[in-house]
């Protein structure tokens, strides 16, 4: 994806993301929803166990986030983003 910074400047990050029947993350993603599947096209219940997961990606904060520009990707559903500051330990 492409974070597009106020003023032109862009960073590129790397998203890698398993596929939600692989029994387990491929990459640095983890579960969290794990459950059976049913595919109201076919009118069936698929009984393999499925996943969500999700993957955190920091950026520094220093300069003004405008937009993001994900990745044209027509298999790849992304379900939720989320934005936040991480506080200083």
């Amino acid at each position: 994806m492409t974070l597009n910074h106020a003023g032109g400047n862009r960073d590129m990050v790397r998203v890698d993301l398993s596929d939600w029947a692989a029994g387990h993350p491929l990459y640095d993603e983890k579960v969290i929803w794990k459950g059976k599947v049913y595919d109201k096209n076919e009118d069936r219940l698929y009984y393999n166990l499925y996943s969500i997961f999700a993957v955190q990606r920091s950026f520094p904060g220093t300069v003004k986030l405008e937009s993001i520009t994900l990745p044209q990707c027509t298999n790849m559903h992304i379900f939720a983003i989320t934005l936040f500051k991480q506080l200083k330990k």
